[in-house]
């Protein structure tokens, strides 16, 4: 079957204008999901009606939900499709009517088209399992963002569909509002977090009895972050007294340094330093960094190394080793940020900064 008789199977009030309604439908939808196979569904969706564009424009996941999460390949098959939607627009029916038609919740229409993607096909299709006055909060206003939302919740739906949870279950409920809060408040993706995250879930549940899903998504974080180290405490602490001396969550006198600073040049854009002074505190560190810096729990504890977690709020940035020199004063040994890649321009200042404080005495001896 040709693309010309699926146009023909059509009676439109005026000429199929194609040029036309492709650069229409490219305003809405991204090139990468046009490319992707969605770009032979719209486009036979739009030559249903001349009014079918305006309801693309202000719902473009309707498509998901006419297709119900799959991408048709076959001409007959996106034919049916715009056969049932260009019925609905001929009625002139309301969007809400349109989208209840489609079983699709309202809220829905605040998505972009560039989030309307193949690879976001499934995850938008979950979304109605979501109550609509929590998706209408969760779904975040920028397209940026709603990209970064989605992505993460591909991933951890992904996860949870061969768990004994699924998209009903009020971990996705949880995952859809937790994940909005986090990308709102810092602008990053955090589909890093969700794997190790989803499966620490059912242990964590087991052995504390619940999960509380009133914690935003960085205080599961922290949550997940405390409980193993609980789990390294258990496992380790004997060896740890026999091997340092202490015990692996005894903070370590960092004598006339500061437990945390913050640059007062700096008003709400400076960075922290926060003195990681224990063995608990050094493997946290080196887990949310992915770096080696729980194997320096020896120099800590001997007071050779002082080391300090560079943060801006809860994001954890880099890690910096400070040693004395034979004159007594102290010099950057390492900085290093995730994975021991090269700290930014900006960490770097805070760091001369903070060692010129040290240096002179700014705290005390």
């Amino acid at each position: 079957m040709t693309e010309s008789v699926e146009q023909d199977e059509f009676h439109l009030e005026e000429p199929w204008d194609r040029d036309a309604a492709w650069k229409e439908v490219h305003e809405i939808y991204s090139a990468t999901g046009m490319r992707s196979g969605m770009g032979s569904l719209v486009s036979v969706l739009v030559r249903t009606h001349r009014r079918s564009i305006d309801y693309l424009r202000q719902a473009p996941a309707a498509v998901v939900y006419l297709s119900w999460g799959g991408v048709p390949r076959r001409p007959e098959e996106r034919l049916h499709l715009a056969s049932r939607f260009g019925g609905m627009v001929r009625r002139g029916i309301k969007l809400k009517a349109m989208l209840d038609e489609l079983h699709a919740p309202y809220p829905i229409r605040r998505l972009s088209g560039a989030a309307v993607t193949p690879a976001n096909f499934e995850i938008i299709l979950a979304l109605r399992n979501i109550p609509p006055s929590v998706l209408a909060q969760a779904i975040p206003s920028e397209r940026r963002l709603q990209l970064k939302w989605l992505r993460a919740l591909r991933i951890a739906h992904g996860y949870i569909r061969y768990t004994a949870a699924s998209s009903r279950h009020p971990l996705f409920c949880w995952l859809v509002t937790a994940i909005s809060g986090y990308v709102a408040e810092r602008g990053t993706d955090p589909s890093g977090y969700m794997r190790d995250l989803l499966r620490d879930f059912f242990r964590y549940r087991i052995e504390h009895g619940g999960f509380n899903f009133n914690w935003t998504l960085t205080e599961a974080i922290a949550a997940q972050e405390r409980w193993h180290a609980e789990l390294v405490a258990r496992r380790d602490n004997a060896r740890f007294v026999l091997q340092y001396g202490k015990r692996f969550d005894e903070e370590v006198d960092y004598g006339g340094m500061p437990i945390e600073w913050r640059n007062p040049n700096k008003g709400d854009k400076a960075l922290s330093f926060v003195a990681l002074r224990s063995g608990e505190a050094l493997f946290l560190e080196g887990r949310a960094m992915h770096h080696c810096v729980a194997s320096y729990s020896g120099e800590v504890a001997a007071g050779r190394s002082r080391i300090f977690s560079i943060r801006e709020g809860a994001h954890r940035l880099a890690t910096l080793e400070l040693v004395q020199n034979n004159s007594g004063r102290y010099e950057v040994a390492q900085v290093a940020g995730p994975g021991n890649n090269k700290p930014s321009a900006r960490v770097h200042a805070e760091v001369t900064a903070f060692l010129e404080k040290i240096n002179a005495g700014a705290f005390g001896s």
